[in-house]
């Protein structure tokens, strides 16, 4: 028996300042699943694991020191992506003091297996899919046996490596086994999330999705899923709350999710649960029919603004689909993301502007902006120079799609910046502003979109709007240096993200009676079933917004 605790570690430090050092945002919380699969899998081996989420930790130094002192594991396992791979290395120079044995995976270590293998602190990759050779090499280390031939495993010294393998059919996988990690963090942020699938079909030119999993799909059986989401709802009394599904194209089988549906709907769960998808795999009846089994939120990726964009990134669709998916799913009541990049490599200034004022037009409720960023295992990265494209900056920790990382002949660092900027100015917060000057005059209608990367230092000094923020009436949460000043001229901006309510003058009468009663729970379902609202806390921030506003006054 071996005895393995797996580490997700924490996302990039900023001048000092840690992402998650206050209030964590919702879309940056969720379990490390793949450990949590990973962690079943030596369980049901007869090893003992246990995972560990420093990504949630205000100090996860010190939470990593007490878990290493308390679990006494004989290996650390630890996942990392290309933005946080230092942290990680870091831990494992830090396990190589203590005489522990590290084992490094993720997409990082896929893609950049030579580099984790410089690191003095990491004895073994594995590449791809984790389950099987990690129960390989643990069971070869147990025994003494020797370590050639496990599939997608890299080692020092002259191993031959074996190409890694995929799992043909997940439901030979164990069910995943929550107990092995704290889920007390994600309950209460409505974070709890499952994988039906892994792999996408598609080659879009700025994903590493191909590489990692083939372009090839492998699915869990609908019994496996349902069973899964029967043990959250009744191990976490999670009815009325939200379920994220993190499948690359949750809707790729129009068939699976009809039948998917259907089995919801017989089973009568009270969830509700958001996916990701692309714009060319929904229609009007599939959405109609995954907004009655629960769907609240769906995500697509949409990436670019015009055909052209589209057609040289390999998207495979059109601006019209895009638009039309979208407007199909804000009529069925649901709540869209949209995922946009600027930066192209054929793009100029202008265009990345450009890019920003068509954002508009694609009418999703929740916009993200980002910047294209050339990860390992990309079309980009492999074709860096072929298309004019340089990384000024050489650090890895920029690698967030936030932060500008490329330039070319015809837009530097600094052009990004301003671009997000606009982009916060023209779309986001010009938004809030209207929506809280309409309801200030009328009391009618306050809805206020979600707001990502406001640059309150810059764009919003001195303004009224801004004094709301100062004076706590407008919810803030985890400010963080986005852009710093950096040899090479980056822009320095800081960012805070915030999360807004959506409700109108409809529901306060509603929202009263449960205000003055603290029945929250109670409150939350019934805005679900009747006014879509996504989020437990959107709903806290709801009341201290209406109460602020003089919407809500205590009987």
């Amino acid at each position: 028996m071996v005895r393995i605790a797996l580490f997700n570690p924490e996302l990039k430090k900023s001048n000092k300042i840690n992402l998650w050092q206050n209030n964590i945002k919702d879309d940056y919380i969720h379990p490390p699943l793949g450990l949590i699969a990973l962690a079943t899998s030596c369980i049901k081996a007869g090893h003992e694991a246990y995972v560990y989420d420093l990504a949630i930790e205000k100090n996860p130094q010190e939470k990593f020191e007490i878990a290493l002192k308390e679990f006494q594991p004989d290996v650390v396992g630890l996942t990392a992506y290309t933005s946080n791979e230092a942290i990680a290395l870091n831990y494992a120079k830090r396990c190589r003091e203590l005489g522990i044995p590290v084992i490094i995976g993720g997409y990082a270590a896929t893609f950049d297996w030579k580099t984790m293998l410089q690191s003095p602190g990491v004895n073994a990759v594995i590449c791809g899919e984790g389950e099987v050779p990690l129960i390989s090499l643990l069971k070869s280390w147990e025994l003494g046996e020797d370590l050639e031939n496990i599939p997608g495993l890299h080692l020092r010294g002259e191993i031959t490596y074996t190409p890694a393998v995929r799992i043909e059919n997940l439901d030979d996988l164990p069910k995943m086994n929550f107990n092995l990690i704290d889920m007390r963090p994600y309950v209460m942020k409505e974070a709890i999330g499952l994988v039906t699938s892994r792999g996408c079909p598609y080659n879009c030119y700025f994903c590493s999705c191909q590489k990692m999993w083939t372009r090839r799909v492998t699915r869990k059986s609908l019994e496996n899923i349902l069973s899964e989401i029967d043990n959250i709802v009744h191990s976490f009394n999670y009815e009325g709350k939200m379920i994220t599904f993190f499948d690359d194209t949750f809707t790729l089988d129009r068939n699976r999710i009809l039948s998917f549906c259907d089995e919801l709907k017989k089973r009568n769960y009270k969830i509700f649960w958001k996916v990701m998808t692309r714009v060319d795999r929904v229609d009007p009846e599939l959405l109609r029919i995954m907004f009655e089994a629960g769907c609240r939120h769906v995500a697509f990726g949409i990436d670019a603004t015009t055909d052209e964009d589209l057609c040289r990134l390999n998207k495979g669709f059109s601006v019209e689909q895009a638009k039309r998916a979208v407007d199909y799913a804000n009529r069925k009541g649901l709540v869209t993301e949209g995922y946009f990049i600027i930066g192209f490599p054929w793009q100029t200034r202008e265009d990345l502007f450009n890019t920003v004022e068509t954002i508009r037009e694609f009418g999703v409720t929740i916009p993200k902006l980002s910047c294209l960023t050339p990860y390992p295992g990309t079309h980009f990265a492999e074709k860096l120079k072929d298309y004019g494209m340089r990384i000024p900056l050489e650090d890895h920790s920029r690698f967030d799609g936030l932060l500008p990382v490329i330039e070319t002949d015809n837009f530097t660092l600094y052009d990004q910046a301003e671009a997000m900027l606009a982009f916060v100015d023209s779309y986001l917060l010009t938004n809030v502003r209207e929506s809280f000057d309409a309801s200030k005059e009328t009391g009618e209608d306050l809805h206020t979109n979600e707001i990502e990367e406001i640059t309150f230092s810059e764009i919003a000094k001195d303004d009224p709007f801004d004094e709301l923020i100062k004076k706590g009436l407008i919810p803030q949460v985890s400010p963080f240096t986005a852009f710093r000043e950096v040899e090479g001229g980056t822009l320095a901006y800081e960012y805070r993200v915030g999360s807004f309510a959506l409700f109108n003058q409809s529901m306060v009468e509603i929202i009263k009676e449960c205000y003055v009663n603290d029945k929250f729970d109670d409150l939350l379902l019934t805005l679900r079933q009747k006014f879509n609202f996504v989020n437990y806390n959107d709903l806290i921030e709801a009341f201290k917004l209406l109460r602020d506003f003089g919407f809500l006054v205590e009987e």
